[in-house]
């Protein structure tokens, strides 16, 4: 992809960063295990556990062996955190009394549970939060499939995770990812710096105004909502969650708010929810933990907090696998301050996952596992790949096989558009047709279920030019050095590739190759290396020196073309190279970003990489 002035020319399966380039050396680190210590001075030795099933067990604590005949514990329902009290629960209702040395059921979405000694001190406290048999078997009777070709969608967002993170910290997940049909789009770039603008352009197909308007204006005032819409809560009635309460699906709004005053769509000009957005919010259970369990260290009760957040978007696809379904889960305060961090949900995922697959939770759900934006907040997110990093989140997405039994044409043009520039609002109107079987006329995007050209730009998409992740041409080589032998190096490499490649291809008799002697050299845009994000950055920009021009970066793309005669069993062809490498100007280490793409001449067979070179024959 290469930019000018803002505008893309070209995409063809580019690899935008190395997960393990050099750069990030320094930067990457990995948590091997949580210490999550439990606190003693209270407990007393109980313990309370919540299992899947949402059935509550309070017993004594191993080793501690205290009896626990002197403590009595409540359960209390809790409600509230609605606009204009976002940051505050309530209690609702009388304590209930509950029972110890066995498991019980309470029937309530989220409550707290407080367990006091006989001299009435406060030992233990709690919230929890579940899915109710009633309420549960209500929904159900409500929201069955009325349609074949109706799908449930089940949204899994990781704050501050980009793709190569993923890849770096959550490789039990990924390898279960890629064995069952999950789909990651390689060029899949963000429209907007934090969470909720990027994530409006996806629930609503809408973004948050003023848009960021250098050079040029880049969202149209028509697609925008400004400040009075926020006021006014037009925003909130074109949120997908609400929206498919009208096709009768039941929702869940899982939101990790990190902090009592947060949580998306919560802060600045937001106000937050009036009426809970679906059918179950958990923003009380939330608030519960962050205003009194301490939440945002992280651990509650001995327990990594954010794997209790993980098995509230698992058991509500599972309690709802048979029937229609919308859930939106946002993990924040784990992953937000920490590119490493993810990793310690890596397990938890990957288990989450395997028991969806065996309980019938793929059969009938399109599954979405996703970042917002890329990490922000440490040093890696200075480096050259972590500029890149940050515009370039997760996004991955699971079919059903009913679904794919039913659009196999639809699931092959996703499939041909992994490697295309795609953003958010292509995402909106792929669930869009997903949800209501057509594209969203309100809004701009292309549904991934479409052709997605191959000479798309960043303006096309309403990415704005500090967040384009498209290369622009260097003009200035001067910075290039003649003592790193760049053409020799990129010889060496794809002799080294062509020779290894052909070596494990049988039908290859023999061939020739020649490369072209031109090398174009790209690299990212300024603002996006310098890392602007909003106007008020620009006044910083333009008086710094470090990065003016795409010729001041560290890392330079470098593109060669060229042509090979291969001699087959029974055929001649002719290939047509691009190769593209990554260039580090400072150390001079030259490799191969991706495989080569490659055209044929004269040939109805398309393929895109050599290896697949012995399908044409």
């Amino acid at each position: 992809m290469q930019l000018k002035n803002g505008r893309c020319d070209r995409d063809h399966h580019k690899r935008n960063a190395d997960v393990d380039e050099k750069d990030l050396f320094r930067h990457v680190g990995h948590y091997a295990q949580t210490r999550c210590v439990k606190p003693r001075a209270k407990m007393g030795g109980i313990t309370v556990k919540q299992y899947d099933s949402g059935e509550i067990l309070i017993g004594k604590g191993f080793p501690f062996t205290n009896s626990l005949q002197d403590i009595k514990c409540y359960a209390r329902e809790i409600s509230g955190t609605l606009a204009p009290n976002i940051k505050y629960f309530r209690y609702v209702g009388k304590k209930i009394e509950l029972p110890k040395n066995k498991p019980f059921y309470i029937d309530k979405v989220q409550f707290s549970v407080e367990c006091r000694n006989k001299r009435n001190t406060l030992i233990y406290t709690n919230a929890f939060a579940t899915f109710p048999k009633k309420k549960v078997a209500r929904h159900q009777q409500n929201s069955a499939f009325t349609k074949d070709n109706q799908f449930s969608i089940s949204i899994l967002v990781l704050d501050s995770t980009s793709r190569n993170q993923f890849y770096r910290h959550a490789p039990k997940t990924l390898k279960f990812m890629k064995e069952n049909g999950f789909k990651i789009l390689w060029g899949y770039n963000k429209v907007a710096d934090n969470s909720a603008v990027n994530l409006m352009p996806i629930l609503t197909g809408m973004t948050i105004g003023p848009a960021f308007d250098y050079p040029g204006r880049v969202v149209p005032l028509n697609l925008t909502f400004l400040e009075r819409d926020l006021l006014n809560r037009k925003w909130e009635k074109e949120l997908f969650i609400k929206r498919v309460k009208e096709l009768g699906y039941t929702t869940m709004w899982n939101d990790d708010i990190m902090v009592t005053k947060l949580g998306l769509f919560s802060y600045g000009l937001f106000k937050g929810f009036l009426r809970p957005p679906a059918d179950f919010y958990f923003r009380p259970f939330y608030s519960y933990l962050y205003s009194k369990k301490n939440a945002r260290f992280h651990c509650v009760e001995g327990e990594l907090a954010s794997r209790r957040y993980l098995k509230l978007w698992k058991n509500f696809a599972l309690k709802f696998r048979n029937h229609s379904h919308f859930g939106f889960t946002f993990l924040t305060a784990l992953t937000h301050d920490d590119p490493a961090a993810v990793g310690l949900l890596d397990p938890d995922i990957y288990h989450s996952l395997e028991d969806l697959k065996k309980s019938g939770g793929f059969e009938n759900t399109i599954h979405i596992i996703m970042g917002d934006h890329g990490h922000r907040i440490r040093s890696i997110q200075k480096t050259y790949t972590g500029r890149l990093e940050e515009r370039m989140p997760l996004f991955s997405i699971r079919f059903p096989k009913r679904f794919k039994k039913l659009y196999p044409e639809k699931v092959r043009k996703l499939e041909e558009n992994q490697n295309r520039l795609v953003s958010n609002y292509d995402i909106h109107q792929t669930l869009h047709e997903v949800l209501f079987g057509d594209l969203n006329t309100k809004t701009r995007g292309t549904s991934l279920f479409q052709d997605i050209p191959l000479n798309r730009t960043c303006t096309d998409i309403l990415i704005p030019q500090n967040h384009c992740t498209c290369m622009e041409k260097v003009e200035d080589t001067s910075k290039v050095r003649a003592k790193h032998n760049i053409a020799t190096k990129i010889d060496a490499l794809l002799s080294d590739y062509i020779n290894s490649t052909t070596s494990e291809m049988p039908c290859v008799h023999n061939y020739t190759f020649n490369r072209i002697p031109t090398i174009k050299i790209l690299s990212m845009n300024p603002l996006a290396r310098f890392g602007v994000r909003f106007i008020k950055n620009l006044i910083e920009f333009k008086f710094q020196k470090k990065y003016r021009t795409p010729a001041d970066n560290e890392i330079y793309l470098l593109e060669t073309t060229g042509n090979m005669n291969a001699t087959t069993v029974h055929n001649n062809f002719v290939l047509n190279f691009t190769s593209r490498f990554s260039y580090n100007r400072l150390t001079g280490d030259v490799f191969l970003e991706i495989d080569p793409f490659i055209t044929l001449s004269s040939t109805n067979c398309k393929i895109y990489i050599l290896k697949d070179l012995c399908k044409c024959q």
